[in-house]
């Protein structure tokens, strides 16, 4: 085989690698939401860093994701953690509500 062959079907190879990298990332990306990182959430919120990690420590606060040692955050957790913390206004009788409604309808 000539060296421009070889490279031609290495080409080819590193081609059909590359596209199915791409869709693999493609794939995983509409399977998982991006996730924030620590410093990202807690600005989000509108709280520290520190804040956060005191939350993780007691067992309060938003759910978040264990990567190795790092720490990384759901956006739609995050959402999730503010709507079941919102108080006051009609933002909190919508949810006090449906809260109550479901207690009822189960018993």
């Amino acid at each position: 085989m000539a060296a421009c062959e070889i490279l031609g079907a290495l080409m080819n190879v590193n081609r059909w690698k590359i596209r199915r990298d791409r869709q693999m990332l493609t794939k995983i990306e509409t399977l998982y939401e991006p996730l924030l990182r620590e410093r990202q959430a807690a600005e989000l919120l509108g709280v520290t860093p520190r804040c956060l990690q005191a939350w993780r420590f007691y067992g309060h606060g938003c759910p978040y994701v264990k990567l190795g040692s790092s720490v990384r955050y759901k956006l739609s957790d995050l959402r999730a953690f503010v709507d079941a913390n919102t108080c006051g206004g009609d933002a909190g009788q919508a949810a006090t509500t449906g809260a109550t409604d479901r207690a009822a309808a189960s018993r």
